[in-house]
């Protein structure tokens, strides 16, 4: 059987330059038998409007806009949303910082018959390299991967459709790819690495953990996400599981995310913790079937004079959890009990107001 192949692009906010780079390396391969699904998970306006036009330019792209705005960055779900419209009998876990040595698809091809998984090695770029993309080998990275570097990677479809895609349970960053790759190893499939010629160069970006704060900000952020995920990696192959029993995510309609701001059920709390973690984990919990928006708040109390006399005096009777502390909470409740349901999380530009909007119908 002839193989042929998809790459997968999963994106979000990111600057026009580097998507257009990356395509352009791929319009210059050898081989032009190819397919690109890339899937916009909920960019803004103004930078999907841009980057669509970009990638519009490429008659191999396939662009898929989501609305799953106002959630915290999954490329899992990105991926698997892909997973679902490819039709060749491989794909390709990309990423838009990538640029493509002009025989890559050619020898991907080859890789497709030697190993079931093959990932493949990476030269990372610095911000002083100038990157032309017509000239693929004057492009110089400072520093090459290893092994462990496990992102970029070919799979076969029904192989990976097999085990249930990728774990959806991993929000932000960290520990994803090498799950899918141990899970694929699990369920009786080999995986190989391959480094005897560098195909790829990873165009320079900040980092996600260059981003991590302990303060609240209006970007979706949450206290020892990477640990969460690392603990759920560890669980997972410390048990050996190959299939993931979820519900693979699918396309969010405009019409599905506008539905979720003509609530069924308004619930409203202050930052009183008991109260919110109430609201949270229980109230929250009552109303299946429903549209419901929750609203935290942080209580004006905490901002008097008398309040903060009492909370020097150690005289409240009830605390006040941050808002901060409220945003991680709900986040790890959403993410643990509610990954799968259509929700949009909002924090007010006074950083005072937490409000999930979320269908659980």
């Amino acid at each position: 059987m002839k193989h042929s192949v998809t790459l997968l692009y999963p994106f979000r906010n990111r600057d026009s330059l580097r998507i257009k780079n990356s395509l352009r390396s791929l319009a210059l391969q050898e081989d032009q038998d190819f397919n690109v699904i890339f899937v916009d998970y909920g960019s803004e306006e103004t930078t999907a409007a841009e980057v669509k036009e970009v990638v519009e330019q490429f008659s191999f792209v396939q662009y898929i806009y989501t609305y799953h705005k106002n959630q915290p960055w999954n490329k899992c779900k990105a991926i698997n949303i892909a997973l679902d419209q490819v039709a060749t009998s491989h794909c390709f876990v990309s990423d838009v910082d990538m640029v493509y040595h002009p025989e890559f698809i050619k020898i991907l091809k080859e890789q497709s018959y030697q190993s079931d998984v093959v990932y493949f090695q990476v030269g990372y770029l610095s911000f002083e390299e100038k990157i032309d993309v017509d000239n693929y080998s004057s492009i110089k990275p400072y520093r090459i991967s290893n092994r462990e570097a496990t992102g970029l990677t070919l799979f076969n479809t029904e192989q990976l459709k097999s085990i249930n895609g990728f774990d959806e349970y991993y929000h932000f960053w960290s520990s994803e790819d090498t799950d899918a790759h141990l899970r694929m190893n699990a369920a009786g499939f080999s995986v190989q690495y391959y480094d005897e010629k560098l195909l790829i160069k990873h165009q320079p970006h900040s980092t996600f953990r260059s981003r991590e704060t302990t303060k609240l900000t209006k970007e979706l952020r949450m206290t020892y996400a990477t640990r969460f995920n690392m603990r759920r990696f560890l669980s997972t192959h410390n048990n050996g599981i190959g299939y993931i029993d979820q519900q693979r995510s699918k396309v969010i309609s405009k019409s599905a995310f506008d539905a979720l701001f003509v609530p069924d059920i308004c619930i409203k709390s202050s930052n009183k913790e008991y109260d919110a973690l109430y609201t949270i984990f229980e109230e929250l919990n009552r109303f299946k079937g429903k549209i419901v928006r929750l609203e935290i708040f942080e209580d004006p109390e905490v901002n008097t004079f008398k309040f903060k006399i009492k909370r020097f005096l150690k005289k409240l009777g009830r605390s006040h959890a941050t808002m901060k502390k409220i945003n991680d909470i709900l986040l790890l409740n959403v993410i643990t009990n509610y990954r799968d349901k259509n929700y949009s999380i909002e924090i007010g530009d006074d950083l005072k107001t937490i409000v999930l909007s979320i269908d659980l119908r």
